[in-house]
């Protein structure tokens, strides 16, 4: 009865994850994968924006990039969707897995409110941050079953961290995670004199560090990190701003509530609390990392509360609600994201940017440098190989030679600020592609030719303005 139990309600899970592709980083994303598929290429320097052209950046994403081309080239957006549907479940399954005894219908409960905590994250389909969210519970796992499958359970770990380090920049959760559990057993060792126990976790936590060298970067990926950590990314990408002043309160009450208990009643572990305090930090930072703070906190709340007793619902009640929540979401979900994914039409303007597609069917030869709209680069790179953007969703912690970011100097011109028109001529752009009523859309509209623009082409979610002098 319960693996059937299990069984529907990893299936609602998969269904309410069945999501259209939003990810606006996705063009960037497949080119890198697919340019190694059919070149061998990797993306290890910057060929696809003319401003900081000579960048290096030290961020691995190989293997999720070549992945993601494989999983389209397969079957398109429905493919990817199918995917991130997948793995999410898969996290989904790994959540039961962490949490011990109790009801499923409380553990399915506590998935399902982390899964809406998290719709930040979640709902754009199939991201590399999910990828990292799968790794942060894979190595949790790992942890848990050390206890069960004896100390060869944690050798597992670096060939993780190996695989996780060329898929995502999150990779170092997973470090930190791992160095927390070694500094939770000092206390054992200590105790039991079990050097043996010592040397051997030890070892492996310098081998799992050492692991993460292994990519085309090598230790250099650490760099990036703390590029990532010293950039004002709160003050620029959406989802790198903290919460909500709603979900502030919940993470400030339930962490404080969480250590409170566990002070009183001495429920966490070191290893528990330090893992519990991190996220929490992490989240407070940027609403990007609420799905590591709100799914750890349901795993500790589950393992740590007395739910032994409440497996009442089991039989009578929980298959017909995991039935109907699945068929809900089959419903609701599956036909708006098969329309999305086989329309591109639908792709181009039932997403969160409006791409300028009929821009680029009316002018299939655009080629050259482009400044284009923050969240059109990645489709750019993607859709216009020939041409070279100005920033993209790979580089607002990039800094030119003052050490200024890329993502507010974009904003300079956008916004028309003192040099914008001196910016864009001395990086020789050639068309400038943004939506309609921008400041800079204002400013040249009534008059492109005095600053050395021409419009070409204006459409309701895009207008194409040409350098002057450019055959």
């Amino acid at each position: 009865m319960k693996k059937i139990v299990a069984f529907i309600f990893l299936t609602s899970v998969f269904f309410i994850n069945f999501l259209p592709v939003k990810d606006t980083d996705f063009g960037w994303h497949y080119r890198c994968g697919n340019e190694f598929l059919t070149k061998g290429i990797l993306c290890t320097t910057n060929r696809f924006s003319y401003f900081l052209s000579n960048y290096q950046a030290f961020n691995p994403s190989f293997l999720y990039d070549i992945g993601l081309a494989v999983v389209y080239n397969l079957g398109g957006f429905i493919a990817v969707s199918f995917f991130g549907a997948l793995l999410l479940t898969l996290c989904a399954y790994l959540f039961l897995k962490l949490t011990r005894g109790g009801a499923l219908w409380i553990k399915a409960l506590f998935f399902y409110i982390s899964l809406f905590l998290s719709q930040v994250v979640f709902n754009l389909g199939l991201r590399s941050q999910i990828v990292s969210y799968s790794f942060v519970l894979m190595t949790l796992l790992l942890l848990e079953k050390k206890q069960v499958f004896g100390l060869r359970t944690l050798f597992i770990i670096p060939f993780l961290f190996a695989v996780w380090v060329n898929t995502h920049i999150g990779f170092f959760t997973g470090v930190i995670i791992f160095m927390f559990y070694a500094l939770g057993e000092i206390p054992n060792i200590i105790r039991t004199k079990n050097i043996k126990y010592a040397i051997f976790l030890l070892l492996t936590v310098l081998l799992s560090f050492l692991a993460t060298g292994i990519n085309p970067f090598g230790f250099k990926v650490y760099k990036e990190i703390l590029n990532h950590a010293a950039s004002p990314m709160n003050k620029m990408i959406a989802e790198w701003v903290e919460p909500t002043l709603s979900h502030m309160i919940l993470l400030i009450v339930s962490y404080i509530s969480m250590i409170s208990i566990s002070i009183i009643k001495k429920k966490l572990t070191l290893f528990e609390f330090l893992t519990l305090t991190l996220f929490f930090v992490l989240s407070i930072q940027a609403r990007r990392n609420l799905p590591f703070f709100y799914t750890y906190l349901s795993i500790l709340t589950i393992n740590k509360a007395n739910l032994e007793k409440a497996n009442f619902l089991e039989k009578d009640v929980l298959i017909p609600i995991f039935v109907t929540v699945t068929l809900f979401f089959v419903l609701l979900q599956l036909p708006k994201t098969i329309k999305e994914g086989t329309s591109w039409n639908a792709y181009c303007y039932n997403n969160f940017s409006n791409y300028p597609c009929k821009t680029l069917l009316k002018f299939p030869d655009l080629d050259g440098n482009i400044f284009a709209n923050y969240e059109w680069g990645g489709f750019l790179i993607w859709k216009k190989p020939k041409s070279k953007v100005f920033i993209d969703g790979r580089m607002p912690a990039w800094k030119d030679v003052n050490g200024e970011n890329s993502y507010p100097i974009f904003l300079k011109v956008l916004q028309t600020q003192k040099g914008w028109n001196e910016k864009l001529i001395g990086l020789k752009t050639d068309y400038i592609l943004i939506s309609p009523n921008t400041f800079l859309d204002a400013k040249l509209r009534s008059n492109p030719e005095a600053y050395g623009w021409r419009i070409i082409h204006r459409e309701e979610y895009a207008v194409l303005y040409k350098k002057a002098d450019r055959l």
